[in-house]
């Protein structure tokens, strides 16, 4: 059984959002309406999916700072807390976070909400169903921005 189209424009969402497609965004918000999607769905998609850009951002920080053999200190110790909505999210929560955590190459959140959905019930083919959508998004959003070079 494939994913709702209303699910499937939330997850769209979410990548969108990941990867910084303002015309993926805009898009994906306007069918999500078409499909019956409630503004605050739609806000909470955003969120999760920012929370993911910032914690994607956070990690990838601390692997450069090591790198360089920094000591690393703050917020950007190894005890990365889960994103603040990740403790409460739902099985459709969890979709988004993974298409947003796949879009943005983040490893460690990848596997973190592919285990809480799978916790959650979610199937191997919502999984497969959910990273195809992310990587359609990522390859659109690439496309848009290779008209400017």
């Amino acid at each position: 059984m494939g994913l709702p189209n209303s699910e499937k424009e939330l997850i769209s969402i979410g990548a969108s959002v990941a990867v910084g497609c303002e015309m993926c965004v805009d898009v994906h918000v306007r069918d999500a309406h078409r499909f019956g999607v409630k503004d605050e769905s739609i806000e909470r998609v955003l969120a999760i999916a920012l929370d993911l850009r910032d914690e994607a951002t956070r990690l990838i920080r601390r692997r450069g700072l090591r790198a360089l053999g920094m000591r690393v200190l703050g917020r950007d110790t190894d005890e990365d807390p889960s994103p603040p909505l990740a403790s409460q999210a739902s099985r459709s929560d969890q979709l988004v976070s993974v298409a947003a955590a796949f879009a943005l190459n983040c490893d460690p959140a990848l596997e973190r909400h592919v285990a809480l959905a799978r916790d959650l019930g979610v199937t191997e083919d919502e999984l497969k169903r959910t990273v195809g959508l992310a990587k359609f998004v990522r390859g659109k959003a690439e496309s848009l921005c290779c008209k400017w070079i």
